[in-house]
C-alpha cells in the first residue's frame, strides 16, 4: 500500500474546506509526548514539516511497518 492510497482512503470521509494561506496540524499535548517517547528525545515542530516534506518530495522512502 502507498502513501496515496493511504492518503485516498483518509480523505474519502472529509469534506472539502476553503483554502488557506497556511495549513496546520493540531497535535494533542499527550499525541506529541506519545511522538517524543517513541524516538527518545524533543521534536521540534519546524522538524516535524521537514520531515512530511521529505516525505511528499521523495526524499525519504517509506514504507509499511511489518
Amino acid at each position: 500500500m502507498g502513501l496515496g492510497d493511504v492518503l485516498a482512503g483518509l480523505q474519502a470521509d472529509k469534506k472539502e474546506k476553503k483554502e488557506a494561506g497556511k495549513r496546520y496540524v493540531a497535535f494533542v499535548a499527550a499525541e506529541w509526548q506519545d511522538m517524543e517517547k517513541a524516538y527518545g528525545k524533543k521534536i521540534d515542530p519546524v522538524d516535524v514539516k521537514k520531515l512530511v516534506q521529505a516525505i511528499f518530495t521523495g526524499a525519504v522512502a517509506i514504507s509499511k511497518a511489518k
